[in-house]
């Protein structure tokens, strides 16, 4: 199982509760550690805001007819898909003082043990390609665009009629970060998973697009792509054409939630656990986390639906 760890200067969760004393005794400011777990394909896009967003101010919060003022050290965990990160948030040793961003809404049954405590964002998967190729205008399925992620697909020619003397042997251009590793988009679970000779490239493939080349097919996201309306194509999924309010409204088929998940019931829920945890979700839930957000072009519920 492929992890990655980022963090600040981290603080051990056991030193946080120990401080217990100190926090009750007198307002003055106190380290906390939130660990948070983060999708690939959210964290390769947005990054972990919190992590090096948090203001150096501290954030005061009341529990128990208690005041604290908490500044926060938190680490972010990387997986590259959020069915870890549920498994991982649903267990019984759950700590009060984790949470994870997720990707799609909860099931019935993970509702029985996690809670969705902030609806923050919206984004998608998508296949650009340069303007005027064929398959802009007839767009795909979802499970071809997985396909042609996949490599199961290899040229224009199985999934679009093209011009005579157009380029038939698919580009596969994947998301990546300056490390290579491949963002996991359109249903894969790793980036081992893409198709073979597909190349990793920071920016999905939209600079190549962007010039002209009409073999690329480039896998990044909406958030990122958005930003290149007028120079590529994004290719419409199922007849529905990706745009900020079709994004927004989750009607494009490859859109996504963004949201923040938490324990229901998580374990040793101390009083002052709690505090930490509530004076985090207020801060990642307001004004100063959603201009964090809106600087790497997320688009956020709280700003509603775009005109």
């Amino acid at each position: 199982m492929w992890t990655r760890r980022r963090c600040l200067v981290l603080a051990a969760i056991t030193v946080a509760a120990s401080s217990t004393s100190a926090a009750v005794a007198a307002p003055r400011a106190e380290y906390a550690s939130v660990n948070s777990y983060i999708p690939a394909r959210i964290d390769a896009r947005i990054g972990f805001i919190p992590s090096h967003g948090m203001p150096q101010t501290p954030v005061s919060v009341r529990s128990g007819g208690k005041s604290y003022r908490f500044l926060y050290q938190n680490s972010a965990v990387v997986w590259p898909h959020n069915e870890l990160i549920l498994s991982t948030l649903s267990k019984r040793y759950a700590s009060s003082v984790a949470g994870g961003f997720v990707d799609r809404r909860l099931t019935a049954r993970q509702r029985k043990r996690l809670v969705a405590r902030l609806d923050l964002g919206r984004d998608a998967d998508v296949l650009v390609v340069a303007k005027g190729h064929p398959a802009c205008g007839a767009g795909l399925t979802a499970a071809q665009a997985a396909d042609i992620a996949r490599g199961k697909i290899e040229r224009w020619s199985q999934v679009v009629s093209l011009p005579v003397g157009a380029p038939d042997k698919i580009a596969v251009r994947a998301e990546s970060e300056s490390t290579g590793f491949k963002v996991p988009r359109w249903g894969l679970r790793a980036s081992r998973d893409y198709a073979k000779g597909s190349v990793g490239a920071v920016d999905g493939g939209l600079a190549q697009a962007a010039g002209g080349d009409q073999a690329v097919a480039g896998l990044t996201s909406w958030s990122r792509a958005r930003a290149y309306g007028a120079v590529v194509c994004t290719v419409p999924i199922a007849g529905v054409t990706p745009t900020d309010a079709t994004v927004f409204a989750l009607s494009y088929p490859a859109a996504y939630p963004i949201s923040y998940v938490v324990p229901r019931s998580p374990f040793r829920a101390s009083k002052l656990s709690r505090a930490i945890m509530k004076g985090f979700l207020d801060w990642l839930g307001g004004a100063d986390a959603a201009a964090l957000f809106r600087a790497r072009g997320m688009m956020l519920v709280a700003d509603g639906p775009p005109a």
